[in-house]
């Protein structure tokens, strides 16, 4: 919620599944609002659909991420300690090319839908 690196003051991360909205001016803990995860049709939807996240503490999600964000860089994390961390020492780059290498046609944006952040003010 509160980069450490300045440059990114008005900054925040993309997470596919994952949207929110952010008011940059919010007091520290009360940016972030309205947090919603995509749960796909194998949940019994129809197609999918975006549902309010769950803070109990008997739910937890699993988050893919790059080392520096895992280990509290940027301080995305704010002071949460995630429960296990594995290292897989892959380059995030050299995994995208090869993946984007394989897809066949041309590129489609994410539609509104699929963006992290619903809104946002300043």
């Amino acid at each position: 919620e509160d980069p450490l690196n300045m440059r990114h003051f008005a900054a925040a991360p993309f997470a596919s599944g994952l949207r929110y909205d952010i008011q940059f001016s919010a007091p520290s803990g009360e940016k972030v609002t309205n947090i919603e995860v995509f749960v796909p049709d194998a949940f019994g939807l129809k197609e999918g659909g975006w549902l309010p996240i769950e803070s109990s503490p008997k739910k937890f999600y699993w988050v893919v991420t790059n080392s520096w964000i895992a280990m509290g860089g940027d301080n995305y994390l704010n002071g949460i300690i995630p429960e296990y961390v594995a290292i897989t020492n892959l380059s995030y780059t050299y995994e995208m090319s090869k993946y984007l290498a394989g897809l066949k046609g041309s590129w489609v944006p994410p539609t509104e839908e699929e963006m992290s952040i619903i809104s946002s003010t300043p």
